[in-house]
Parts: C-alpha cells; sequence; structure tokens
C-alpha cells in the first residue's frame, strides 16, 4: 500500500526487492534482445542502475525497473550492430586455405550434409524446406501441415542434435568442425542447389554431390557461422572462451544475490552486505565487459537462425483459433515432459497401492514436482477454455489435444501430421457438439445432469482420439494400471470425476442403501418437515430399483484415496439423476429447496463395507 514514503539520493533498494523483481525482469529482458547473454548482461546493468540511481518512490519501483530494463536492452541492440559492422568489413581481408585443408573441409561437408539426411524424417524435413530451400518458417508450416511453432521448435532440435553429433565426431572439440565450415558458408545455394524439393528426397544416395553441399552449406549458416565471416575462423575459439567467461561471471552474480538474501534478514549487517554486493557486482559487470566483445564475434547471422530456431515458449501443436491465445501462454515443452514423467510415477503409485505398500518420500516428492507443471497450466486456463465442474477446462478437446501432442512428443512418439490433422478434426467436431449441448440447457437444468453428459461426451472424445494412435502411443499416455481410474488417468474421462464424488457407505442390504441415500440428500437440501416422508418413499422405491451390481462394490484402497472406477461413477451418476430429476416433478419443493437440488453436481457412490 502506498504510504508516500521517498527514498534519499543515498539510499539504495533493499536487496529482497531486487529479488522479488527477478523473475519478470530476466524474461523482459530476454523477449527484447533474444539472447540469454545479452539478457543477462541487460539484467547486470539494471542491477547496477538500481544501486546507482535508485527510483525517488518505493512504490514505483516496478515501474522504474521496467523503463531500466528497456533503455538497457536498446543500448544492447546498438552496440551488438555497430561491432557486426565492423567485424563484417574485416572479415574480408583473409587468405584462402590450404589444399590439405580443403580436403578435411570437404569431408566435414560432406559429414554434415549425411548427418542432415539421416535425421528422422521428423527433423530432416524440416531442415531441408528451412534452409536447402529456403523456405520461411510459415511456408515450411504450409507444406508440413503443421503450425509454425512446430517447425520452429523441430529446428531448434534438429540443429541441438547436429551440434551434438559434430562435437562427438571431434572430440568434443566445437572450434575445429566450425572452421572447417567456413569455406562451405560461403557456397551460393542459389546456385549450387538441384531442382526439386524436400518432398523427393529419400536418402543421401539420391542425392547429388551438388545437392548435398547445398545442404550443408544452407545448415552451416545455423550451425554457427556466415558467409561474411568466412576469413575469421581463428576467432572462434576465442569466442567460445568469452560465452564461458561470462557464464562463469554470472554465476557468480547468481550466487552472490542468493547470500546477499540470506543476509539481508539482519538489520544491523545490510548496509555492510550492500556495500559488498556493489563491489561483487561491478567486478561481474567488468568481467563481462571484457567479454562483450569476443562473444559479438559470433554475428548477428548467428543470432537471428537462433531466434527464428529457438523460441521463448513453444506455442500450441494443435490449433484453435478461439483458444489460441491462452493455449499460447503454456510452456508445452516444459508440461509435456513432465506429464510424461508423471504418468510413470502414477504407475508406481498403483503398484504400491495394490501391493499394500507404503510410499516412498522419493515418489511422493516426484508426484509433487511433476504435477506443478500441470496444475500451473490448469490456472492458466481457468474460465477461458469451455467445460463443467472442476477438472473441465483440464479435460476439454483443446487442451487436451495440445497435452496429448506435447507428452508424446516428450516421449520421442511424436504425432504424425495425418494424426495432427484427424485429431484437430476430432476436437473441433466436439466443441461443436458441446456446443449444441449447452445451448440446450436452461435455469431448470441440473448441475449433475451437466456435468454427466460432458462426462459422456468426453469418453467418446478420448475414444476416438485413442484409435488414432498406434500401440506405443496409447502405452505413452494410457498405460494399463491407471485407465479409467480417477485421480490416476490423465487422458480420460474419468478426470472429471476427481474431487467430485461423494462416497455412500451400507452394509449389502437395500434398506441401508436408502437410509444412507436419504440421510445424504437431507444434507444436501435442507427439505421442509412436510416433504420428508414423501421425499423418503421416493428414496426408497429408488434403492428397490438398483442394479444389483452397485450394490456389490466394495469399499478398498483405491476407494479410500478417492481414487474411483470411472465408470463405475457414470453409472451411479445417472442412477442418482433418475432420482433427483423423479423428485423434482413429483415433489412440491420450495424454490429454494429445488435450487439447492439442482445445484448438486457430485454424484453419490455406493460402497459396501
Amino acid at each position: 500500500m502506498y504510504t508516500g514514503e521517498t527514498m534519499s539520493s543515498s539510499a539504495h533498494l533493499p536487496i529482497e526487492t531486487l529479488l522479488q523483481h527477478k523473475t519478470w525482469m530476466q524474461g523482459l529482458a530476454r523477449r527484447l534482445v533474444q539472447d540469454e547473454v545479452a539478457a543477462d548482461d541487460v539484467m547486470q546493468e539494471t542491477w547496477l542502475a538500481s544501486l546507482r540511481t535508485p527510483p525517488r518512490r518505493l512504490e514505483s519501483v516496478r515501474g522504474w525497473l521496467s523503463k531500466v530494463v528497456r533503455s538497457k536492452a536498446a543500448d544492447s541492440r546498438r552496440g551488438k550492430r555497430a561491432i557486426v559492422d565492423s567485424e563484417l568489413l574485416a572479415g574480408r581481408a583473409s587468405g584462402a586455405p590450404s589444399v590439405d585443408e580443403a580436403v578435411a573441409d570437404a569431408e566435414l561437408h560432406r559429414r554434415v550434409s549425411e548427418l542432415v539426411l539421416g535425421l528422422e524424417p521428423l527433423y530432416r524435413d524440416v531442415l531441408v524446406l528451412r534452409f536447402f530451400e529456403g523456405l520461411p518458417p510459415r511456408d515450411v508450416a504450409q507444406r508440413l501441415a503443421c503450425p509454425v511453432e512446430t517447425v520452429r521448435t523441430r529446428t531448434r532440435r534438429a540443429l541441438d542434435r547436429l551440434r551434438a553429433e559434430l562435437d562427438a565426431g571431434h572430440g568434443g572439440d566445437r572450434r575445429a568442425w566450425i572452421a572447417g565450415l567456413v569455406p562451405l558458408a560461403r557456397l551460393d545455394r542459389g546456385t549450387t542447389a538441384t531442382a526439386g524439393s524436400a518432398a523427393a528426397i529419400t536418402g543421401v544416395a539420391a542425392m547429388s554431390v551438388n545437392s548435398k553441399l547445398a545442404i550443408g552449406a544452407a545448415v552451416a549458416l545455423v550451425l554457427g557461422l556466415g558467409s561474411g565471416w568466412a576469413a575469421r575462423s581463428a576467432s572462434v575459439e576465442d569466442g567460445r572462451v568469452a560465452e564461458l567467461a561470462i557464464t562463469s561471471a554470472l554465476e557468480e552474480r547468481d550466487a552472490q544475490q542468493v547470500r546477499a538474501e540470506a543476509l539481508a534478514a539482519d538489520a544491523s549487517d545490510r548496509d555492510r552486505q550492500m556495500s559488498v554486493l556493489t563491489s561483487e557486482l561491478s567486478e561481474a559487470r567488468q568481467r563481462a565487459e571484457e567479454s562483450e566483445a569476443e562473444v559479438a564475434r559470433l554475428g548477428t547471422a548467428l543470432e537471428q537462425a537462433l531466434a527464428s530456431a529457438e523460441p521463448t515458449n513453444d506455442a500450441t501443436a494443435v490449433s484453435f483459433a478461439a483458444y489460441d491465445e491462452v493455449l499460447g501462454d503454456i510452456d508445452w515443452d516444459s508440461v509435456g515432459k513432465n506429464t510424461g514423467e508423471l504418468v510413470k510415477i502414477l504407475v508406481t503409485l498403483r503398484r504400491a497401492i495394490d501391493e499394500g505398500e507404503q510410499l516412498s518420500p522419493e515418489t511422493i516428492t516426484g508426484l509433487q514436482n511433476k504435477n506443478a507443471p500441470l496444475i500451473a497450466a490448469a490456472a492458466r486456463i481457468a474460465g477461458h477454455l469451455p467445460g463443467v465442474g472442476t477438472n473441465g477446462g483440464y479435460a476439454s478437446p483443446p487442451f487436451m489435444s495440445n497435452l496429448m501432442a506435447s507428452t508424446l512428443e516428450a516421449g520421442h512418439a511424436a504425432l504424425a501430421p495425418d494424426q495432427l490433422r484427424a485429431l484437430r478434426q476430432l476436437a473441433n467436431e466436439q466443441i461443436a457438439h458441446d456446443q449444441e449441448r449447452m445451448a440446450g440447457y436452461d435455469a431448470s437444468t441440473l448441475e449433475l445432469r451437466k456435468l454427466y453428459d460432458e462426462v459422456v461426451s468426453r469418453t467418446r472424445f478420448f475414444e476416438q482420439a485413442s484409435a488414432l494412435l498406434d500401440t506405443k502411443q496409447n502405452e505413452i499416455l494410457r498405460p494399463a494400471a491407471l485407465r479409467d481410474v480417477a485421480n490416476l488417468d490423465l487422458f480420460s474421462s474419468a478426470i472429471q470425476w476427481s474431487q467430485a464424488v461423494r462416497p455412500i457407505h451400507h452394509d449389502g442390504t437395500r434398506e441401508s442403501v436408502a437410509a444412507a441415500i436419504g440421510a445424504d440428500l437431507r444434507r444436501q437440501i435442507r427439505p421442509s418437515d412436510e416433504h420428508t416422508d414423501e421425499l423418503a418413499t421416493y428414496v426408497r422405491e429408488w434403492a428397490d430399483a438398483l442394479p444389483d451390481e452397485l450394490l456389490e462394490s466394495k469399499r478398498d484402497a483405491l476407494a479410500n484415496l478417492m481414487m474411483y472406477d470411472g465408470a463405475q461413477v457414470s453409472r451411479s451418476a445417472e442412477h442418482a439423476l433418475e432420482l433427483y430429476e423423479r423428485i423434482l416433478r413429483g415433489v412440491p419443493l420450495d424454490p429454494e429447496t429445488q435450487a439447492r437440488l439442482r445445484a448438486i453436481a457430485a454424484p453419490p457412490v455406493l460402497l459396501k463395507r
């Protein structure tokens, strides 16, 4: 709350205040300069500015820090352009390689081409279209029938694989293979490439020498070189040293910040610790500035290629125009990876429950850590995606389609283009069906009716989606131990029954069922005394007509943990709806009692003691 407090010109921002703003400042810096090293430099400059000239008022800290970050980012971009211009001019005066070097370079060029063509088609095709044919990401996405952000994600991963292969082939010495790609980066792709599109490529043997060199030349530009740098391969090692120097300086700075935060609680030592932190940050800034010139020699071509290949956040794999804005805010790479690992932990959990074992601390910690990104994603979409109940948005086709795609990609079983198209079409059909269904409801519709109908609709969606997947893909998403169990199966309609079930215990007789359901119903709707006997009659008649199988469901280890069979819950909900709707039609309840009955959304599940 604003108190009117001002800061003197000699005061510093409290270190705990700076640390509270660290996360969003880093994100803003990365978006502005699109480079990790440059973003860290911007952060250093901002920290120093906060120490030298803090804002006059404490309540304006966030706005002031935002302005400083944007100003330092602009300075960083102007400085990089000036350095690159001078380097490009200096790069024209170097000499030519020897014959032996040229032969070694040619062998490396052939190796790059073979590595590109040896990639999985998923990654090979996007590299060839992007850098050999020179198509922009949007055109590549159209050719491969996938979203633009998927093209960028696959491009990034393909380049990472190529770099790893080349590093391994040169004993981890990146300098050796980057220097060898200098002549290849000079190739004019427009005069070297043969005719034909990437769709016609079937392997190394089917490619002409010129085509292979053209692919290698195109990919060389994004592996670490541009034609303007061809004369300066000797500076690559210095650039790598500079990168390591900046990384070391920034890691040291982060450690200093943590130490400062721990000591900030002691008011008597705060000034001394701030002075130490200022000195150490100044030293880190000096070391980073000394390395900046060498790091910049990697050039704007590499910066632009990495910026296009490595977006800050992956967007949706399955696009929906009405929901892409909210879905695009989710880090699907992280969500997919953690969901795949969470499924494995849930299998371990199910095994421990069945065998009566205690859960290990590692299992509990793993559940919490891997579930956190899913909880964060669910919080982002809350109220923005269609759905009934607590997990309605989570189980919606737009969210589930992208969760399936990202989890399978993280599990190295990515959906093929035809699977993505079919999944998108299926999801859109479900969205249209849901809209039509919701339009048919009015103020008299029971909440349990809405939830039950949606579970039936989602069951159909998940069954049809599963039919689109192969055996391996289905096993990754829904191992047999988890299928259709509420709170365990993350890819079924059972997830909508999680936290929406009321267990009703009985001794196996219909009389005890009627008594337990009657008592539960009275607690829920609080009827007047004049209607109590009439309600009891309806409940007894209903209990007498229940199928025997519902009365035989027993309380077991899973039920004790609120993990119910999804099909059992759906059957219970169906019979509960029959009772509630008969009561509304036959008992003259007052409007308030009727409203309470319509508001019941959790179905009762009968469990025999």
